[in-house]
């Protein structure tokens, strides 16, 4: 399902300007798909070369066709009713917390 998915908005957004972003934004894309999907999946993105903001329910996109992603991971205090964000990066080997904790 992904596949066309994903080769249908390359090939629309290959007649942009060069300048254009090529962003697709998922939410909860890979929910009950194994890891090896999941994987697989990433890899097309970036051999469509499509930039991607998703959401998902579960941290961590350590896969090898990631070599670089920002993560952001939001947190709920219920005692204060407010929600933070913690920062964290994957560089292609190790998931780094960008907050300094």
């Amino acid at each position: 399902m992904y596949v066309p998915l994903f080769a249908s908005i390359a090939a629309k957004l290959s007649s942009a300007e060069a300048y254009a972003p090529r962003l697709i934004a998922l939410d909860e894309a890979f929910a009950g798909v194994d890891d090896a999907n999941i994987e697989e999946m990433f890899g097309i993105l970036k051999s469509f070369n499509l930039d991607y903001i998703l959401t998902s329910q579960a941290l961590g996109c350590d896969y090898p066709s990631i070599s670089d992603i920002s993560i952001c991971e939001l947190i709920s205090d219920h005692a204060s009713k407010t929600i933070g964000v913690k920062r964290h990066r994957w560089n292609g080997t190790e998931l780094i917390n960008l907050d300094g904790e």
